[in-house]
Formats: structure tokens, C-alpha cells, sequence
């Protein structure tokens, strides 16, 4: 059995942590607007010497495109890209990124909770459990934050 998925997810994972911190660190000097603008820009050229290169593979997608599969085509980088963009630098802007980032990528929750719903993936009691942990684990987290400003506060009221 081949388990190079499983390198593969942490790779993205481990770059999906990176990404919080250095959105904050460039916040400091730019909006989110202009962050989303120039890293956009960036991932579209990316994204042009990548398609130059599978042109043959796209066009035969092209070619058996339906509309049901273009309306899904159009939701996905408008609702679960831009406008999850949009909400992630405004909550990043005014949060720490470590709370932000906790809260964001408790994207596996919904991901089991729709992939047993609409495609049918089932789960055991381990699964079950992996989800009640990471609920409690984004909990606990997002906590982190309320507890440190009640410890400021205590601090400035002596």
C-alpha cells in the first residue's frame, strides 16, 4: 500500500502552518486587500507556466465540461476562496494568527461532517473521537487567548 499521501498531507499542512505567521507579519504593513491583490497575482502566473505546461490534459477536460460542473467550477474559488479570504485576513487583522489559524483549520470537522452527508464516507468510533478531540482542541485554543487578556487586565487593575 502506498502511503506517500501521507507525506504529501503533511507537506501541505506544514505549509498551510506557515502561512497564518507570515500574513500577520506582512499585516503589520499592508491590508488584507493588498495581500490577497499581490499574492494573487503571484499564484496566476504560477498558475499560467503550470497550465502552459498540462494544455493537452486541460483541453481534454475542456472538452467534456457540463454546466452542473461549471456552476461548481464558478462556487469554488468564489465562495470557499475569495470570500473565505476575505473573512480569514479581516478576523487575522484584529486576532492573534495562532488563534485565527486554529479556528480556520478546524476545516476537518466539516470536511467528515459533509463527506458523510453528500458522499457517503463513513466513520467508526475512532473517527468520532478525532472529532471530538479536535472540537475540544480548537476550544481549548481559542480559550488561550481569553485567558491571557483576563491575566492582562487582572495585571493593569492590580
Amino acid at each position: 500500500m502506498d502511503n506517500s499521501y501521507i507525506l504529501m498531507s503533511l507537506t501541505v499542512a506544514f505549509l498551510g502552518g506557515i502561512q497564518p505567521s507570515v500574513h500577520k507579519h506582512l499585516l503589520d504593513k499592508y491590508n488584507g486587500t493588498t495581500i490577497m491583490v499581490f499574492t494573487g497575482f503571484i499564484y496566476f502566473i504560477c498558475l499560467s507556466i503550470f497550465s502552459f505546461v498540462n494544455r493537452d490534459m486541460l483541453y481534454g477536460a475542456y472538452q467534456k465540461l457540463t454546466l452542473c460542473d461549471t456552476l461548481w467550477f464558478l462556487f469554488l474559488p468564489i465562495v470557499t476562496s475569495f470570500i473565505a479570504n476575505m473573512l480569514y485576513y479581516y478576523a487575522l487583522n484584529e486576532n492573534a494568527s495562532s488563534i485565527v489559524a486554529a479556528l480556520v483549520y478546524s476545516s476537518p470537522i466539516f470536511t467528515l461532517f459533509f463527506s458523510y452527508y453528500f458522499l457517503g464516507e463513513r466513520l467508526d468510533r475512532y473517527g468520532y473521537i478525532g472529532i471530538l478531540l479536535l472540537v475540544l482542541g480548537v476550544i481549548f485554543i481559542s480559550m488561550n487567548d481569553q485567558f491571557y487578556r483576563e491575566e492582562e487586565f487582572r495585571m493593569v487593575m492590580g
